[in-house]
């Protein structure tokens, strides 16, 4: 069956309009109306509103049951809130404030430290209910003894009050000896511990009292100049008085050091490092501690010293409770005359290296650093260390003195060029001595010389500084060691274990063998990396015979010909039968050239070796050995001649 789309597909294309088709009936659609409403519906028209839009009943109940819930938790807790409020002020229960709780403390004002304070207390309560196992706690500031006894320390006092019933009064005296430094405040805190009645907890209602120490216990002075030479010894003196008219127990002193200060020493000694122990002081007592030492630091740096004094902690050995302080500023000053030694020409400053019996020369260059004059210079070296022969000791402008090994310039000595140095003036100052002996010297270990140079002078119209100006200077003298090295050769004498053979007088083209023997000795300072080094010459043969078994100190070099003896270390006094030896044995063959000669057997023989003392090297050259033999017993002087 052909659908009605066929039809009219077949009907379009068609050249004639096929039955049933024409103008078809025009159908009109229908009109449709919302469901919702046009306009805005009055709620209170229920007649109008569908009941579909309503709301349960049971909803609305529920939803008004939750609106009452809330209101009634919000009236609950604001209740509870000024339940708690009510019950913090004292409601629910007897009527007792600590508001109402009259705390009044009458005293001085201004308390003497180290003396007896009274403090009136007055308790009043002005509840309605009475306070149940009343303290009085009176808490005092650090440092507070007892009245009847100095040395206990009173932290706080506690005093039972009892029963106070409403509107009464507790009333009463408290001492204490209080301590502090003047123009400190204090405060002293006045506290009642109570209870109430039907309730455990206790309560507490305080008042501060504040006074002021009007005059320090004590009184602590320091002496000492503004100014300080780096490195020159500087004095202070700290004075502490007792003030106080009872006796202030367990009294001590602390420095607080500033930085590149060494104390040196200190009179009386302190009892811990810059601490002092002073004891008791009873009133008027006085004492002084002085101090030396040496400040380091750079000119026009500054140092602050400060000292405290106080009473003993009781708990440790520091200071507890301040009574005074002090503090004293030191200026560093460039030295006032400065100073430089030179030995033999030598001003480096390191230590001089002299050498047994010679002559030294010591001269001291100076200068004024200042720009004022200095009148009335001083100078002098003191010489400490290995003796001299005083009678070797000469000055062209100054005085030996041999009681103290003392060299002085002055004025008179001068011929008046000391009297007045000018501002940044120069000069210089010498002495002569004669170094002593190797026999003088044997004994000494490490044999040295200090010579300490000390100028001063004096310089007024400045106050707060030195007027009378010390500067020194030290430059050290070393001996050096002695080495003695001897080089021999033996044919007839030789040491045990070895042996020679050959011809005698020697013969060309004939090989005769000798003992050579190296012996050295060292006299004070200890030796290191010594050695000695030979050369043996071409016709000349190490035989490889020695004294040194291992082989391990005397080495030969077959490339060169070259001996050496490594001997390391010589300690300080090696003689005699403590130095050092070795031997080795040696062959020569003569050429027909040398007929009538006495060839060397060994040749650049060379000596070396380390002061460990003076820092030097030692280096010493041997004359060389040859067939003539005067040393060795037996000897011919015939047989040291080449022969045919």
């Amino acid at each position: 069956m052909r659908s009605k789309i066929d039809r009219l597909r077949t009907a379009m294309y068609s050249r004639k309009m096929p039955s049933g088709f024409g103008r078809a009936e025009r159908h009109s659609l229908p009109r449709l109306t919302p469901d919702t409403p046009d306009d805005w519906v009055d709620p209170d028209d229920s007649a109008q509103v569908s009941g579909s839009t309503i709301a349960p009943r049971a909803i609305r109940y529920t939803r008004r049951a939750l609106w009452w819930l809330l209101g009634i938790s919000i009236v609950f807790f604001l209740a509870a809130l000024g339940a708690f409020a009510w019950y913090l002020a004292g409601g629910f229960g007897p009527d007792v404030r600590g508001s109402n709780i009259d705390i009044q403390v009458d005293g001085p004002l201004s308390v003497v430290g180290g003396e007896p304070a009274e403090l009136q207390i007055t308790v009043t309560n002005r509840n309605k209910s009475p306070l149940q196992y009343a303290d009085l706690v009176v808490t005092y500031p650090p440092g507070t003894r007892s009245v009847t006894d100095l040395s206990t320390p009173l932290p706080s006092q506690r005093i039972s009050l009892g029963t106070v019933p409403a509107g009464g009064t507790r009333q009463g005296t408290v001492s204490a000896v209080l301590v502090g430094q003047g123009g400190q405040q204090g405060d002293i805190n006045v506290s009642v511990e109570y209870q109430v009645e039907g309730s455990s907890a206790i309560f507490t209602a305080d008042k501060d009292y504040t006074f002021a120490f009007g005059a320090s216990p004590v009184t602590l002075a320091i002496d000492s100049k503004t100014e300080a030479i780096p490195g020159q010894p500087m004095s202070l003196t700290a004075t502490v008085s007792a003030n106080a008219s009872t006796v202030l127990r367990n009294v001590q002193l602390t420095l607080v050091p500033p930085f590149g200060f060494t104390l040196s020493g200190a009179t009386p000694t302190p009892s811990s490092p810059d601490v002092w122990n002073l004891g008791d002081l009873r009133p008027g007592d006085v004492k002084q501690i002085q101090l030396t030492g040496i400040l380091a630091g750079q000119p026009g740096d500054q140092r602050t010293f400060r000292f405290e004094v106080g009473t003993q902690s009781a708990t440790s050995t520091d200071a507890g409770v301040p009574l005074a302080t002090e503090s004293q500023l030191v200026s560093i000053a460039q030295p006032f005359i400065g100073l430089s030694v030179a030995v033999n020409g030598d001003d480096s400053g390191k230590p001089a290296v002299i050498t047994p019996g010679q002559p030294v020369t010591v001269t001291v260059n100076w200068q004024n650093e200042l720009d004022t004059p200095i009148s009335n210079a001083v100078l002098a070296a003191s010489l400490d260390g290995f003796a001299i022969d005083g009678t070797t000791v000469q000055s062209p402008d100054g005085f030996y003195r041999s009681s103290d090994n003392t060299v002085q310039w002055d004025a008179n000595t001068s011929h008046g060029e000391l009297a007045t140095l000018p501002p940044h003036g120069t000069g210089s100052v010498s002495f002569s001595f004669m170094a002593p002996g190797e026999a003088d010297v044997a004994a000494l270990r490490n044999p040295s010389l200090n010579i300490a140079i000390h100028a001063a002078g004096d310089r007024g119209g400045e106050q707060d500084v030195p007027e009378n100006l010390d500067s020194s200077a030290v430059r050290s003298i070393r001996m050096q060691t002695t080495a003695s090295v001897i080089a021999q050769g033996f044919h007839h004498t030789i040491p045990a274990s070895f042996t020679t053979d050959g011809p005698l007088p020697l013969k060309v083209n004939q090989e005769t063998t000798y003992i050579i023997l190296w012996t050295v000795s060292n006299s004070t300072n200890p030796l290191t990396g010594a050695k000695i080094t030979a050369q043996l010459p071409p016709y000349v043969r190490y035989t490889g015979i020695s004294s040194d078994a291992s082989g391990s100190q005397l080495q030969f070099d077959k490339k060169n010909g070259t001996v050496t003896w490594n001997i390391g270390d010589i300690p300080a006094g090696a003689t005699g039968s403590q130095s050092r030896q070795v031997a080795f044995e040696v062959g020569i063959t003569p050429s027909a050239t040398q007929v009538g000669q006495t060839p060397a057997l060994v040749t650049s023989q060379r000596f070396s070796a380390s002061d460990a003392f003076t820092g030097t090297t030692l280096a010493q050259a041997l004359p060389d050995i040859s067939t003539s033999q005067p040393n060795d017993p037996g000897f011919n002087g015939a047989e040291a001649v080449v022969t045919k």
